[in-house]
């Protein structure tokens, strides 16, 4: 089983080429920034308390995971404990490898803040640090058709006893997809060497 980025996955198995699987060749990848913002206080947002939070208002931030939502403190809901927001800003030929390595820290950590204070408003009166992590060719970048499409389907199925797991195998950068492309690879892996002759 091999679970890497297609882009690498190419170079690591020559016979996807001799195969004539080059599809992965066209897979787009785009750039991702991490965010870290330590808070003294919790947001409070609408309902029950929340365990990320999506908004398309901002520049760069998609979006944003609270650190302990899955955790007791979480669960009471106390409003006042301090709190890491896990920060999303995927790119998507927004802005290149190159930008990220050229633009300092300041750059991406204010324009993170300014749009972090645009999706909850008063936040930066209770934000004590942010720490910024570039990703240079992390996420792919599905183009309309490449999901239902053939190129992608044909480099998902196993190649003689190799197996392809990882994100690129739906199509889509997400933990939950990652998982099951895992475990959908790992049945393969399984029902091939069920399937081989028994060793005398």
């Amino acid at each position: 089983m091999i679970a890497c980025p297609k882009h690498i996955t190419g170079r690591m198995v020559p016979e996807l080429a001799a195969a004539g699987r080059e599809a992965y060749l066209g897979y787009r990848y785009g750039a991702l920034l991490m965010g870290a913002a330590s808070v003294r206080r919790t947001p409070r947002l609408k309902g029950a308390p929340s365990a990320w939070f999506n908004s398309a208002d901002g520049r760069l931030i998609q979006g944003f995971l609270i650190a302990d939502y899955n955790s007791d403190r979480w669960r009471k809901g106390d409003p006042d404990r301090p709190n890491v927001l896990c920060l999303w800003a995927p790119l998507g030929g927004r802005a290149t490898r190159a930008d990220l390595l050229v633009e300092p820290w300041s750059h991406w950590a204010d324009l993170m803040a300014d749009d972090l204070e645009s999706m909850v408003p008063g936040i930066s009166a209770d934000l004590t640090r942010l720490d910024v992590y570039v990703w240079g060719h992390h996420m792919v970048i599905p183009a309309p058709g490449f999901l239902t499409g053939d190129a992608r389907r044909g480099l998902t199925r196993p190649l003689g006893r190799i197996t392809f797991a990882h994100s690129d195998r739906n199509g889509m950068p997400s933990f939950e997809l990652a998982t099951r492309a895992g475990y959908d690879a790992a049945r393969e892996a399984l029902a091939i060497v069920r399937g081989l002759p028994k060793s005398s």
